[in-house]
């Protein structure tokens, strides 16, 4: 490995000899016994440049065969080596590649080979221990083959994924769990679906997509949901859903993008895969020629940006997510329901659910997910019986509209107050002066912003006002509905409205800004824009830019802060409706359990 580096990667050698220019220990435990063994040979367990230098330590060896054997074709991806040709080509390259490789110190095992020749399954002559198949064989994770081992191969390798998602069920925590099923358990057979023609990753898809439905649900508590509520989490978070993207929704732009992306090799290697994808792209219906029309440019034609355009494979599946989320404004039962999809796919309304527990500020617990994900999802919350009317004697309904809106009790006050000290938290971080709540600012009235904060780009006080705004509430309902944004618009014209008559000592005006988040978490243009403007102010340790990951981290933590201050908020008012303990208990079972 080390004489493959010096003559191919001289520059890296110092880096490289530096780890294995000697024997290294490694120890693990037997029992309480710490035992070591001196790893000599082959690279680290867990090295990132691993891969590259086992390549470089083989690549000469099969160069060499390959040019000792010029009737068959060797390719190889890392220690996964295929030798296509006659059988008879073969059985005297393979064994001089078993001779190659041992002079390396690598030993082929025969009981995992496998030879794949179409016209027999009888044995070949010279692999008598090794296994034959005619109907296809996997390369490289991917099915090769007859169009029913393909299929058949697809679903046994999405039935062997179920493990993951029986595990996620018993961890404890939701959102890890539901952090791990999007992240892992949902794009686990993306590559199928870039390498198998996407009729015959039906039925492995429809396995695949059902346990990813079946186990969303149960962490949320559900045996099943409403194919409406499903069809909004399967749509990306920016567009409002929850990331739990269908491998049948994304099988044919993946399979055209894979298309597209090795469209220069194709025509030379293989010329009959082409009517399957013309037949897919030159389709005249279907959810890919929606988003083949979406994406492509005008005057451009849809081959000629397939061969040039990067990124094919997202910008087609936002495509899909696209078209699919206005068919769903289209198909929402209510206005309502229109109203709330506005709003939960405004920028960073779904920044919670991309935050990592890391920290206690970053964290929900069972209930808080849960209720979060239902209001997300216009799932109704499970109240009581006896829970119709509110003690102020406004009637009740399982939206949790009256809920989070209800002013006796003090929830929305509480909310306005907790949120008011996440943006304190967030001015301090930065450094900036500012006072809480500062009395007698105004000249003129007794009004007193949240926050007042140092601006140093102009050089004066700026007054911050914080406010949450629900899309359904009298005033804004139902241009909320029909307009992305409107409720916290409408919010913020009337902080500027009550502000706009005060003047500071002096007769100075006031610089105000409204701070307005959605009840759903779609942020207000002004607050968007306040916490961009501060992002840039932003550095990391040494000195260096940081807007990016100041932007990531507040935008998560206003969200989550918002989620907590709902699941309070709805809780709190449950129990306060609750005649006595026993009661209170119930309207946190399902939450908690």
């Amino acid at each position: 490995m080390l004489e493959q580096v010096v003559g191919s990667f001289p520059d890296i050698l110092n880096h490289v000899a530096q780890m294995y220019g000697r024997i290294s220990p490694l120890v693990f435990m037997q029992g309480i016994t710490p035992v070591t063994i001196e790893s000599a040979e082959g690279v680290h367990q867990g090295d990132p440049l691993g891969p590259v230098l086992f390549a470089t330590a083989i690549h000469s060896v099969l160069k060499d065969l390959q040019e000792m054997h010029p009737k068959v074709r060797i390719l190889a991806y890392l220690d996964d080596v295929f030798v296509l040709g006659h059988p008879t080509d073969i059985q005297s390259a393979f064994q001089d590649l078993k001779k190659s490789f041992f002079a390396i110190n690598m030993i082929i095992a025969d009981s995992k080979c496998e030879i794949y020749c179409p016209s027999t399954r009888d044995p070949v002559e010279g692999f008598d221990c090794i296994p034959v198949t005619d109907d296809g064989a996997i390369f490289l994770g991917a099915p090769v083959g007859t169009p029913s081992f393909v299929a058949s191969s697809c679903s046994n390798i999405a039935k062997s994924k179920f493990l993951l998602c029986n595990e996620l069920v018993q961890l404890g925590d939701i959102q890890s769990a539901m952090l791990l099923l999007r992240g892992s358990h949902v794009p686990c057979l993306n590559h199928l679906a870039r390498s198998v023609r996407p009729e015959l990753l039906t039925q492995a898809a429809s396995i695949h997509d059902s346990q990813t439905r079946k186990t969303f649900c149960h962490l949320l508590g559900f045996n099943e949901i409403e194919d409406m509520p499903w069809r909004q989490a399967v749509l990306p978070i920016r567009l409002g859903g929850f990331g739990m993207t269908s491998l049948a929704f994304v099988s044919q732009p993946a399979f055209v993008a894979s298309w597209a992306h090795a469209i220069v090799e194709l025509p030379l290697r293989f010329p009959s895969l082409f009517p399957a994808v013309d037949s897919l792209v030159n389709s005249t219906t279907g959810a890919l020629n929606n988003a083949l029309t979406q994406s492509v440019p005008d005057g451009k034609h849809i081959s000629e940006y397939l061969t040039s355009a990067g990124k094919v494979q997202h910008q087609l599946s936002m495509s899909f997510a696209r078209c699919e989320a206005e068919i769903l404004f289209t198909d929402a039962p209510t206005a309502r329901d229109a109203a709330r999809h506005r709003s939960t796919k405004g920028k960073g309304a779904g920044a919670w659910l991309n935050a990592i527990p890391t920290s206690e500020v970053l964290a929900l617990n069972s209930y808080e997910y849960r209720l979060a994900s239902l209001l997300r999802l216009g799932l109704p919350i499970p109240l009581s019986d006896w829970m119709t009317t509110c003690n102020c004697g406004a009637s009740l309904d399982s939206s949790g509209y009256h809920l989070l809106t209800c002013k006796t009790g003090g929830g929305p006050v509480w909310s306005h107050e907790s949120l008011a000290s996440v943006w304190s938290d967030c001015l301090r971080e930065l450094h900036i002066h500012h006072r809480r709540e500062p009395r007698h600012r105004y000249a003129n009235s007794n009004d007193r912003p949240d926050i007042v904060a140092f601006d140093s780009d102009s050089g004066c006080n700026v007054d911050l006002d914080i406010a949450l705004a629900h899309p359904w509430s009298s005033d804004i309902f139902p241009r909320s509905s029909e307009t992305d944004g409107a409720a916290a618009e409408r919010r913020e014209e009337r902080k500027k409205s009550k502000y706009e008559k005060d003047c500071l000592p002096g007769g100075t005006a006031v610089s105000l800004i409204p701070l307005v988040m959605e009840h759903f978490g779609r942020w207000g243009v002004m607050g968007r824009n306040f916490l961009q403007k501060l992002a840039k102010k932003s550095c990391d340790e040494i000195g260096r830019p940081n807007a990016a990951e100041f932007l990531d981290f507040w935008r998560k933590r206003f969200s989550l802060q918002l989620q907590k201050c709902n699941a309070k908020v709805i809780l709190r008012k449950m129990a306060s409706l609750s005649s006595d303990t026993s009661s209170a208990k119930y309207s946190t079972q399902f939450f908690s359990h």
